[in-house]
């Protein structure tokens, strides 16, 4: 059986994910074993890149199903999917519709 783009990314988010609860598991373990602070920063930090970089997956899959929209022409559609992206990301977004 041969994978989409779709299930690749699907794939990869899962390993990220999972990934990002290996490293806030070690993250607890090591409170729990007083390691040293910046340890566990830099193990917070990892935990923090995984689930960012599942964010940006996320975030650019939906940026290509609101493209698909407007190039079917489905005006609604796009407009409410942006509306999705804004209230993720209002301080990012600054979205203005276009007149």
């Amino acid at each position: 059986m041969r994978w989409s783009v779709k299930d690749k990314a699907c794939a990869e988010n899962i390993h990220r994910l999972r990934s990002a609860a290996g490293h806030i598991d070690g993250i607890v373990g090591m409170l729990e074993a007083d390691r040293s602070c910046i340890e566990v920063v830099k193990q917070i930090q990892a935990a923090q890149t995984a689930l960012a970089r599942v964010s940006e997956s996320l975030l650019n899959e939906h940026l290509h199903i609101c493209i698909a929209a407007l190039s079917n022409g489905d005006s609604h559609e796009s407009e409410r999917l942006l509306a999705e992206i804004t209230e993720v990301f209002p301080s990012e977004c600054n979205l203005r519709r276009l007149s």
